[in-house]
């Protein structure tokens, strides 16, 4: 871990008659080290740079007396490891700095000093790995930020390649005369923009995997009421999310869902003489086992009777009842007592 073969040591303090027992350790040691030493923190600040030492030494005596002055040392990844001399009495105190600024301390005593050289490669062995994590860690992070950026990006052109195929189909449909047809084409369009408005959101999103489903459901709503020319004065929604722990995936097919049954309560459920107040409402909740209910109610005519929820005819029914049941592998219902209610009752699957 450490690459040099002689160690630069760096001697901060008096030390008193310990300056020369510590010194002498080293000598001991064959040339492996080479020590040095000032007298106090402040002058010790340009030896550094001339002698470029490998760790400091520093009693905690020395280093609590001159905290204004130690704290100008270089710091940083590239910065000089500190380690601490204190006495059998403050070890308290040195592992309180132990917890804030430096990397280890030594307990020097007579006994013990002799043991002085392996605590500095300890300390420096320690000190090289913070390093090595720090620049891991950095091109970890450097990473990340590469695949936000590519995510973010990519979103962006799926939502955009989403709106070039709703623009295509609204262009194609002005070379058709037939109602029907002209329907189904804008049916379609109120399909893709479902998925494209959560690409846009996900490319908006904090963590870029989940979205705010409430603030999508009401965007949703918002363009169903633009292509069908309905007037919220006339017809109300409420939306209710009690979940915001709603993957990708679930959040894709449920909206598409809602967009299915909440445009056939606009084409449908209001005739224009139906007296009183029109509402439409969406809510989604998970309960503590990871169960989810969405349901989708208005409160105008219901389903007519010769109409098989459970069987349809028209594509859009279909699509729910395939979203639901294939995409979902939920159970759904419907109750058309008060209007049209449909219920459906999943749970996600990793």
């Amino acid at each position: 871990m450490i690459a040099k073969n002689k160690i630069r040591i760096l001697h901060i303090g008096e030390q008193d008659g310990w300056l020369d027992a510590i010194s002498g350790v080293f000598r001991k040691q064959g040339g492996e080290y080479e020590f040095a030493s000032v007298s106090d923190a402040g002058s010790s600040i340009g030896h550094i740079e001339r002698f470029q030492p490998d760790i400091l030494l520093m009693s905690l005596e020395e280093y609590s007396g001159n905290v204004p002055a130690v704290r100008m040392m270089p710091k940083g990844r590239d910065s000089v490891p500190l380690l601490l001399l204190c006495a059998p009495g403050d070890i308290s105190d040195a592992e309180d700095l132990i917890e804030s600024d430096v990397p280890d301390y030594y307990i020097a005593t007579d006994e013990t000093l002799p043991g002085l050289p392996f605590a500095v490669r300890r300390t420096l062995t320690l000190w090289e790995s913070g390093k090595e994590q720090a620049v891991r860690e950095q091109a970890l992070w450097e990473a990340l930020k590469k695949k936000e950026i590519f995510l973010k990006e990519l979103y962006h052109r799926v939502k955009n390649n989403f709106q070039t195929i709703a623009s295509m189909l609204s262009l194609q449909s002005q070379y058709v005369e037939d109602e029907e047809i002209i329907e189904m084409f804008s049916q379609c369009q109120d399909r893709v923009r479902a998925m494209a408005l959560i690409h846009e959101r996900l490319q908006n999103s904090a963590d870029l995997v989940s979205i705010d489903f409430n603030e999508y459901v009401d965007s949703l709503i918002k363009g169903l009421f633009w292509s069908y020319s309905a007037d919220h004065r006339r017809i109300r929604t409420t939306v209710d999310v009690r979940s915001s722990n709603i993957k990708m995936d679930t959040s894709i097919i449920c909206g598409l869902i809602i967009n299915e049954l909440v445009s056939n309560s606009l084409k449908y459920a209001f005739p224009a003489k139906l007296p009183g107040d029109h509402l439409i409402s969406i809510r989604f909740d998970q309960d503590e086992q990871g169960v989810n209910t969405l349901e989708v109610q208005d409160n105008g005519i219901g389903l007519p009777e010769n109409v098989d929820f459970y069987h349809p005819q028209t594509l859009g029914l279909q699509l729910v009842i395939i979203f639901s049941q294939d995409q979902l592998n939920g159970k759904i219902t419907v109750d058309c007592k008060n209007g049209t209610l449909v219920r459906i009752v999943f749970k996600e699957w990793d």
